[in-house]
């Protein structure tokens, strides 16, 4: 079963991780994200920058999580490459060649 996780920038900077969250507001219109940290009923909600928002797309050969947009070396393939997430949803994270 595939592990569903995000990470987002927290206004203070640091990263946070868990759950995403999606929530309209009814003065302004607006849409805000967060990041749900713990369970959903007991956790905290942490707001983040929508355009820093990246979903879990698997893990290096060392457990280390790779998100979307992360940069991993490959011996196989030979070079850098970035983590995107596909609809194949293969065993291992696709790898593309970063555009310069």
């Amino acid at each position: 079963m595939r592990t569903i996780k995000f990470r987002g920038r927290a206004m203070n900077g640091d990263f946070v991780y868990g759950l995403l969250t999606k929530k309209k507001i009814r003065s302004s219109g607006e849409i805000r994200y967060a990041i749900a940290t713990g369970n959903c009923t007991a956790g905290e909600t942490i707001p983040v920058n929508e355009n820093s928002i990246a979903q879990l797309v698997g893990y290096d050969a060392n457990g280390k999580e790779i998100y979307e947009g992360d940069k991993v070396t490959s011996e196989v393939y030979e070079g850098e490459y970035v983590a995107r997430l596909t609809d194949n949803l293969p065993p291992h994270p696709i790898l593309q060649e970063p555009t310069k």
